[in-house]
């Protein structure tokens, strides 16, 4: 077993595992977090190689977990309309969301509808609880923030059949489940 690993052992792998991230989650930003990541837990724990399989190997399982567990946590993490902030898209682009899912705004921008806004808002947030998360963060990236598609593929890592696809789905669904707020 060996006692430590030397850095400069690392830095040769460095460009090899970061290869390899991108090809996984398709986001250079998070394929260096991870690289980082794993280059980091190699140098806390070298004691832990065994020299049983070459050392790159080694490094390329420690990033294969690394890479795991970023997956395990996106699909756990939730999606929040609130997380956007109170931007007016709640108002402007909001209305037009609105518009296409139930065919009517909650409310027009008067403050006595206020609470209907807020209801609306409510209701949707809540669907979005019971969907897929690949699902929810589609429709909000594309239809409440209104990114393009190759945007919102890129940062999901599907295609834009997958994409289509994903959306025609959530839409259908937000749109049967939001239906008995349509006004009257």
């Amino acid at each position: 077993m060996l006692a430590s690993i030397d850095p400069s052992a690392l830095i040769e792998h460095r460009r090899y595992l970061y290869r390899y991230a991108i090809q996984q989650v398709r986001d250079a930003e998070a394929a260096d977090d991870l690289v980082q990541d794993t280059l980091l837990a190699a140098l806390e724990s070298g004691g832990r190689f065994q020299g049983r399989s070459a050392f790159r190997t080694w490094l390329v399982g420690v990033l294969k977990h690394k890479i795991a567990d970023r997956f395990r946590y996106r699909a756990r993490a939730p999606v929040s309309l609130d997380a956007l902030g109170d931007a007016d898209w709640r108002d402007e682009g909001g209305t037009e969301v609105a518009e296409r899912l139930i065919g009517a705004a909650p409310a027009a921008q008067e403050p006595a509808n206020a609470e209907a806004r807020r209801r609306f808002w409510e209701a949707c947030q809540a669907r979005l609880d019971r969907m897929p998360v690949q699902a929810a963060r589609a429709f909000v990236m594309s239809d409440v923030l209104g990114h393009d598609s190759d945007q919102v593929c890129r940062s999901l890592g599907i295609t834009a059949a997958n994409l289509w696809t994903t959306l025609h789905r959530a839409r259908r669904r937000l749109q049967a489940e939001l239906a008995p707020l349509r006004p009257a």
